[in-house]
């Protein structure tokens, strides 16, 4: 494995770490590290597994330290599958972009990442819930009174995709070992 990918495996876990301070509500990284790793990550297989793994041992932690009593938040929770799928498509998604280093680009591929985990996550909360009615009516009520959550998602996915791409090409820049390979024509 390349001092690249094991990098790129590293700033996605030190993002996924940061699940374990406390932190308010839907501040997390989990859509900003499927980002950074479907654009940075040149396979695409490890561009979706890096940052599914790096969510997985995040969550492990978060369980174990529920578990003895350190944290207030579990770590495995229902719905954890949908989690887990939006993730995966999230990091497909941004590797259609692959490569790219316009701050544009990534922020429209954040920004779409972050309305996707929205609409999947909040969809298979009124699923599975009780609290809204199966209806269309149910829907529209359980998407309105997500929006304040979705509203810190969104800052949060923005800001850590920030970090993270940033720091990324600070690392780059001053370590040679970590630029990308040219591809072979």
């Amino acid at each position: 494995m390349s001092k690249r990918t094991l990098a790129l495996a590293g700033f996605i876990v030190l993002a996924a770490l940061t699940r374990l301070v406390p932190h308010p509500p839907n501040i997390a990284p989990i859509t900003a590290m499927a980002v950074f790793g479907g654009i940075r990550y040149g396979n695409r297989l490890a561009a979706i597994v890096a940052p599914l793994l790096a969510l997985l041992l995040s969550d492990v932690v978060r369980q174990v330290l529920y578990a003895y009593g350190f944290s207030p938040q579990w770590g495995f929770y229902s719905g954890m599958e949908v989690v887990y799928g939006t993730t995966a498509l999230i990091a497909l998604m941004a590797s259609l972009a692959r490569g790219t280093r316009s701050p544009a680009v990534i922020a429209a591929t954040t920004f779409a990442g972050s309305c996707i985990f929205f609409l999947a996550v909040d969809f298979d909360f009124w699923a599975r819930g009780t609290l809204y009615p199966k209806t269309m009516e149910g829907l529209a009520a359980c998407y309105a009174a997500a929006l304040p959550f979705f509203g810190n998602s969104m800052v949060a996915d923005l800001g850590f995709a920030a970090v993270l791409f940033g720091a990324w090409a600070l690392a780059e820049a001053t370590i040679p070992a970590l630029a990308p390979v040219p591809a072979k024509q």
